[in-house]
């Protein structure tokens, strides 16, 4: 097998008309973020994978970043899109991958970070040598249960039944507690781009030290179809005083029975605060409480390690259920850095989601 590496200047061959290898693999051709505002050097590593033949049988992307890292500015890199053919999976192949990225990057004098969902892939990290920099729960509020017990009940009476009853004790306890914690008092916006970026760039008041100097074009160029926009106003203010970017899916998946199951759920991929005051991160979950309800979607959630927003949501109802995201790092030889990452933030996107103290 034959282990290759393509820089951001080399790109050009992934798009080659006449070159059989790549034609299987559009994955691979798409840029992971056309409008990535971090610049991408010529010779930064882009795409690492590896043949057989002339078939790709795994691979693995990176993008350019940049961290504020003790007072110092540094060029850092996200790990992603690793995939090994079935076939080749246990041989090795990814692990060798892992390390081709690691040197490759380390040699340019950037640091290699990753973030992943899966559990096992965290023991292959800490066996390469990266540090932990922390982990961050989902938390999940349930307003329909039917199709989470779609998989344990065949019977459509029984199914039925099951669900009416949880949805009526997930509605009482929604209602004792919009009963102790009134969420009436603001309104939630969808907003454009442009009223977006503005308030973004001009008002946001960052609850974290800024480690990562973010403005609204690097959150602007992660929307995907699914994504909307959304500013929170208090009732009687003129101004905002949040805002923050939910995505809309349905996920659908083929049981082991043969059925298919869908799943309707709103997900919070960002949020950014434009005041200090203590209370919004219980508008931020009451938000999500009321879009919950008015969408009529299965459930909502969010992945973030920020203590308010954590003690807001438990407040709320959410609760910690399914993967959370782990985060590493690896320095090239002979550096060194605060592991613990101070005040380190990072939400789906980028913002005070994740905090690591």
């Amino acid at each position: 097998m034959d282990y290759q590496v393509i820089t951001w200047g080399e790109r050009e061959q992934i798009t080659d008309p006449n070159s059989t290898r790549w034609s299987n693999r559009p994955d691979l051709i798409a840029l992971p973020f056309p409008e990535n505002p971090v610049p991408t050097p010529d010779d930064f590593p882009h795409l690492f994978y590896v043949t057989d033949g002339n078939k790709i049988v795994g691979n693995r992307k990176t993008v350019p970043d940049i961290a504020h890292m003790e007072g110092e500015e540094r060029r850092w890199s996200w790990n992603f899109d690793t995939f090994i053919d079935p076939e080749y999976r246990g041989k090795g192949v990814g692990r060798h991958l892992v390390d081709l990225q690691v040197a490759e990057i380390a040699k340019r004098g950037i640091i290699s970070a990753a973030a992943f969902s899966a559990p096992g892939t965290l023991r292959i990290y800490e066996r390469l040598g990266f540090q932990i920099i922390g982990h961050a729960p989902r938390m999940t509020l349930v307003r329909n249960t039917r199709p989470f017990l779609q998989s344990r009940f065949r019977n459509a009476f029984l199914l039925t039944t099951a669900s009416m009853l949880g949805n009526m004790v997930l509605a009482t306890e929604r209602t004792l507690r919009s009963a102790l914690h009134r969420s009436d008092d603001f309104e939630i916006i969808a907003v454009d781009k442009s009223r977006f970026g503005e308030l973004f760039d001009h008002r946001v008041v960052r609850v974290q030290p800024n480690y990562w100097a973010r403005q609204a074009d690097w959150v602007l160029a992660r929307l995907q179809p699914d994504d909307t926009l959304f500013e929170i106003t208090r009732a009687g203010d003129q101004e905002p005083c949040a805002l923050f970017v939910l995505r809309d899916r349905v996920l659908r998946e083929k049981l082991a029975d043969g059925q298919e199951r869908e799943i309707r759920r709103l997900t919070l991929m960002h949020f950014e605060f434009l005041e200090d005051a203590d209370d919004l991160s219980q508008l931020l979950a009451a938000a999500l409480r009321r879009l919950l309800q008015q969408t009529g979607a299965d459930v909502a959630d969010t992945i973030t390690s920020y203590p308010p927003l954590l003690k807001a949501l438990a407040t709320g109802g959410f609760r910690p259920r399914g993967p959370g995201m782990s985060f590493v790092f690896s320095l090239p030889p002979g550096e060194s850095a605060n592991t613990t990452l101070t005040g380190w933030h990072l939400t789906h996107f980028c913002s005070d989601g994740y905090s690591f103290e």
